[in-house]
């Protein structure tokens, strides 16, 4: 259940806020007032159950209030209650020719932002926020990108278990400029051959497959990139070991 905070159920001058665009989606909701944070819920961590906060801000909203030190000196201490903090901020901006912050106002139209800030003082603002604050920063330009990084977001804390996320994890193959003949694909079905390896064990067999099954360790070791054990292993699993 994502617990979503009664004020942003409208974003003021009667636009629709998170709340209005949220009930659009399947996810589970319920508005209440947060201590801190704009939306919150329960999501399972590395050793149970773990909180998550996440504070939303409109681009413009945020400049306003890190000029006037309401996020740091108010927002993002109320956001410290929570094991995992997030401020998910809204819009698009770039810098001009004089490295100042310009917002979208159209189209193709952009202009200055409030606050006088330089592009290079709101980087070094939002990663302190990071490393300093432990608060993830994370950017949308619409509000359809707001909603469904809100759902990403959730379900990666609620459908599986936090050790089932593994895409930060990986074996890298580098791909081969020339496709690798019949027979070194056939060599690299075996263990711990790799591209390399399977071009120095084609130039020694001739390339000849049956010449090379019938191999023992013995001669897989004198092939360069092989070495002893990988030698046994090839050995033991041709044999069907």
């Amino acid at each position: 259940m994502i617990l979503v905070d009664y004020r942003e159920a409208t974003a003021g001058k009667g636009e629709p806020g998170l709340w209005e665009d949220l009930k659009k989606t399947s996810l589970p909701l319920r508005q209440d007032k947060l201590d801190g944070g704009d939306l919150m819920f329960l999501g399972k961590g590395p050793v149970g159950e773990v909180t998550v906060g996440v504070e939303f801000k409109k681009i413009r909203d945020l400049l306003s209030s890190l000029r006037t030190q309401r996020l740091q000196g108010h927002q993002l201490l109320e956001l410290q209650a929570y094991d995992f903090r997030f401020l998910l901020v809204e819009g698009e901006w770039r810098h001009d020719d004089s490295g100042r912050v310009v917002l979208r106002s159209g189209f193709k139209d952009w202009s200055p932002a409030a606050g006088n800030f330089s592009a290079s003082e709101l980087d070094k603002t939002l990663l302190g926020l990071t490393l300093r604050a432990g608060v993830i920063v994370w950017p949308t330009h619409t509000r359809r990108e707001t909603v469904r990084w809100i759902q990403s977001l959730y379900r990666n804390f609620t459908d599986g278990e936090w050790n089932d996320h593994t895409s930060h994890t990986g074996v890298y193959r580098p791909p081969a400029l020339v496709k690798p003949s019949p027979f070194r694909q056939l060599i690299m079905s075996l263990p711990g051959v790799g591209i390399k390896t399977s071009k120095a064990v084609e130039a020694y067999f001739g390339p000849k497959p049956r010449k090379a099954i019938a191999a023992r360790a013995e001669e897989w070791a004198e092939i360069d990139g092989v070495g002893k054990k990988m030698a046994e292993t090839i050995d033991n699993f041709l044999e069907g070991g």
